[in-house]
């Protein structure tokens, strides 16, 4: 009698231990699965927005220069030599 209940004890034990094991194993599984989701998706986002800022970028570049050339055209040309330019301006025109 006393082996039966040892037995029966030994066994409801080892059932409980696998039964934890089990549960445990699909909770890590699924935590694994969501953290590989998260990451996948965090990757395709990161993904488009460098793929957005690349774009932009090219664009601004772009833009940058026109702006320079529009801004080269519109400078004025200063003469190195103001001295000389001073001479023509009031003696000479006068």
């Amino acid at each position: 009698m006393l082996t039966v209940i040892g037995i029966l004890s030994s066994y409801s034990c080892h059932s409980s231990a696998f039964f934890r094991t089990s549960l445990t194993s699909i909770c890590t599984f699924l935590t694994m699965l969501g953290m590989m989701i998260t990451t996948l998706i965090s990757a395709l986002l990161a993904n488009i927005c460098a793929n957005t800022a690349n774009v932009l970028s090219k664009r601004a570049t772009h833009t940058h220069q026109l702006s320079g050339r529009v801004a080269d055209g519109c400078t004025l040309h200063i003469k190195l030599n103001t001295p000389r330019h001073h001479f023509h301006v009031f003696f000479l025109s006068a």
